[in-house]
């Protein structure tokens, strides 16, 4: 009843076809050993009922990169080089890759895809990749087989491309865009497209690309599928996004409050030791005032003549003392 032993296969494919026919021809039609039921009929009576459906958008699993096409018309990825339309050469295209097969898009429209291989250096070339190309005049040139081709589109194309020889427009690019649109998007649009710019007025092949972009744009439920609904409307609930400006907000108004009552405390220090700077002084000079308001002496006189002469002369007199031995009766007292 396992299926492991024994099992031979040829590659994982072969592997998972044998895993599933395995499943609903021996897992599922037996009597399971826990609840004693057919495990088959459990899930379509009981679990299958409750299931949802998947979503019709498919989580995108792809390697996405760029890649312009160069003149041999092969893109290379992984040592292998796969095949593109060889009107496309020198356009940048994307390039989508999973592990079965390798596509490729211009913006979003899609131009062809080849089968992944997981061998090495090996070349995969799609003959209609290269239809046209073998018919070509080994003399000609490009820009001439690109107005021939151009001009066999329809009278509208005709007239476009001798509005662009009359403009200042460079023809070959102009030339190169226009063949790699029509592979992209078919003859019948390009033409349809450049019927309603030249109506307008409008002629370059960027703005006739533009036209295309938006008229072959994918639909607004492809680009932004609705969300999967539940059976609990908790679930269901779509939070809005959070502006973290406000919490930005926040934490610069209390830095500014920091910084506010860092400079009151800075200033409150520096006022107090000046304080206790002029009432040191006081005390030095002579006594201040009860009240604690000492007179600075050293700024009044500074400013006032007459202090300047007494404190000179309380200098002299102070000198003359120190030079008399005799004692001073008021320190005998």
């Amino acid at each position: 009843m396992n299926f492991w032993p024994g099992r031979t296969f040829t590659d994982f494919e072969d592997l998972t076809k044998q895993a599933i026919i395995w499943r609903n021809q021996t897992a599922n039609v037996r009597e399971h050993r826990s609840h004693r039921r057919v495990v088959r009929l459990v899930f379509e009576a009981e679990e299958k009922p409750k299931l949802l459906g998947l979503n019709p958008v498919f989580y995108d699993t792809d390697e996405v990169f760029s890649r312009q096409v160069p003149p041999d018309f092969h893109l290379l990825y992984e040592t292998n080089r796969y095949s593109v339309p060889w009107t496309l050469v020198g356009l940048v295209v994307t390039v989508r890759v999973n592990d079965q097969e390798i596509k490729v898009y211009y913006h979003e429209k899609f131009i062809c895809s080849q089968p992944r291989s997981y061998l090495k250096n090996k070349v995969f070339t799609t003959e209609g990749h290269r239809a046209g190309l073998l018919e070509r005049k080994p003399g000609a040139t490009r820009e001439s087989w690109q107005i021939g081709f151009v001009k066999n589109l329809g009278p509208q194309m005709a007239k476009y491309v001798e509005l662009i020889r009359q403009g200042p427009r460079s023809l070959k690019y102009e030339l190169n865009r226009l063949v790699a649109l029509t592979t992209v998007y078919g003859e019948q649009v390009v033409l349809a497209a450049c019927a309603e710019c030249l109506a307008s007025g409008v002629v370059g092949v960027d703005n006739l690309e533009i036209f295309l972009k938006r008229s072959h744009h994918p639909s607004v439920t492809r680009l932004q599928p609705e969300p999967i609904q539940f059976e609990s409307e908790k679930l269901n609930r779509v939070h809005p996004a959070v502006d973290l400006r406000k919490y930005d907000a926040i934490l610069f108004e209390v830095e500014d409050q920091l910084r506010g009552a860092s400079q009151e405390n800075s200033d409150g220090v520096r006022g107090a030791n000046l304080g206790w700077l002029n009432r040191a002084e006081a005390e030095v000079l002579g006594d201040g005032p009860k009240d604690g308001s000492a007179v600075d002496e050293g700024a009044r006189s500074a400013g006032d003549p007459e202090a300047l002469a007494e404190m000179a002369s309380d200098g002299a007199g102070g000198a003359e003392n120190a030079d008399d031995p005799s004692p001073d009766p008021v320190s005998e007292v």
